[in-house]
């Protein structure tokens, strides 16, 4: 395709990959300032509707979507964005005129008509953002595991170390048993209690690690989810 007005556009995101903040910093990184146009739609059972045009001139366009998140004047009326990106600045405002112009798309231009092609700069940072999570949470899983099978082994530990605890104290408890035997029982729970001791602060630990991985991996998954339109 010759070069023209526009480097390409997005496909339709959510309006929730805005909260990723591995792909602010990728776009910081990567794309540094983009001008450019943007939609805001609301999904509409299987469609979306068209909410709002806008223009990013001066700053750049994803940052601009994110603003309208919070504005008032649109929360809550959009939840899909799609950004078209600009090859010169001064191509903004006229851009954005056109589109509002021509934003009541005829029934014959649905199915037929030339498109933007995607812009793959992009597309590109935002693979690499899934990416990046995929293998993030394949290898917080195998923490994970790690963890929770040392937990399994120390409850084991705990069990078998009451079991020992329950029978000195069914044979401290008999009458015919001598003192020095007493003395030696005694002493010998006094450990296996500082023993429990140690054991459950150590499930303890283990059960919050394995808590703090739990949510790493459901925050991975849900801005996996974000992007997994790409």
């Amino acid at each position: 395709m010759e070069k023209g007005l526009f480097k390409g556009s997005t496909k339709m995101l959510p309006a929730d990959i805005l909260k990723t903040k591995a792909l602010r910093q990728a776009l910081d990184t990567k794309a540094r300032v983009m001008h450019g146009i943007y939609a805001l739609y609301k999904r509409q059972g299987r469609g979306f509707k068209l909410y709002y045009i806008g223009k990013a001139e001066r700053q750049d366009v994803f940052k601009r979507v994110s603003q309208h998140v919070s504005e008032k004047q649109h929360k809550g009326k959009w939840n899909y964005f799609k950004v078209i990106t600009t090859r010169l600045r001064a191509f903004v405002p006229a851009s954005e005129s056109f589109a509002i112009t021509i934003a009541n798309i005829p029934e014959g231009n649905k199915k037929s008509g030339k498109r933007l092609p995607e812009d793959k700069r992009l597309t590109g940072i935002i693979k690499d953002v899934r990416d990046r999570y995929d293998g993030m949470v394949e290898d917080i899983k195998v923490k994970l595991d790690l963890i929770q099978s040392n937990i399994k082994k120390s409850k084991s530990k705990l069990k078998s170390l009451n079991r020992e605890i329950d029978k000195l104290n069914s044979d401290i408890s008999l009458p015919s048993i001598s003192e020095v035997r007493k003395g030696k029982k005694l002493k010998s729970k006094r450990e296996k209690l500082d023993m429990r001791k140690q054991l459950r602060d150590e499930i303890n630990s283990l059960e919050n690690s394995a808590t703090k991985l739990q949510r790493q991996i459901d925050k991975a998954n849900t801005i996996k989810k974000r992007v997994k339109s790409y």
